[in-house]
């Protein structure tokens, strides 16, 4: 018999911070898989746009000629957050509203669309962003002594959950265990 299991933590990290048992670990890292996020391999986006978009089209009894190319931009300019299932709500939404032979999406449907790339002011606009997040969570992990989960950790103090703070710490490249006291 074989077991698959998959999970969005780090379980390395939750076995350190004692929040996974490191038996049941090693029992289920034998043959470890990473998938990445949508976000992180935008060439499988228009594939898997038009794989949905035929499965849309088969349940909806219509046959779509293709994506229209403005819609397929804004598509593969979308950060993601809710990877491939959102992508696929995204298509079978745009179907449902579609008229004509070409899929359009409404872009209301993307309300956290990235900026295009095009525009050097919004880039920096980014980069501050992601500068200012970065402090903010090193400062929570400070306050914090590098705990991440639980009622005390840095991840309650930023009110969002444990899974996105750990996401952040490894996109920023934040070593959280320099912020854990030294005994």
């Amino acid at each position: 018999m074989r077991v698959i299991g998959a999970t969005n933590r780090t379980l390395e990290e939750a076995v350190k911070d004692r929040l996974f048992r490191r038996d049941l670990y090693y029992r289920l890292a034998v043959f470890p898989i990473r998938l990445p996020a949508l976000r992180e391999r935008r060439e499988d986006i228009p594939l898997l746009a038009t794989h949905f978009l035929a499965i849309a089209g088969s349940r909806l009894g219509r046959r779509f000629e293709g994506i229209e190319t403005e819609s397929m931009d804004c598509l593969n300019d979308y950060s993601w957050p809710g990877n491939i299932r959102e992508l696929q709500n995204v298509i079978e939404h745009s179907a449902i509203l579609s008229d004509g032979g070409l899929l359009k999406v409404p872009p209301a449907l993307l309300s956290n669309a990235l900026p295009s790339s095009g525009s050097g002011a919004v880039l920096g606009l980014n980069r501050a962003l992601e500068s200012n997040e970065r402090r903010l969570i090193e400062k929570a992990l400070k306050e914090c002594n590098g705990r991440v989960f639980g009622p005390l950790g840095a991840a309650t103090r930023l009110g969002i959950p444990s899974s996105t703070l750990e996401s952040k710490i490894r996109r920023h490249g934040i070593n959280k265990h320099l912020y854990r006291p030294l005994v």
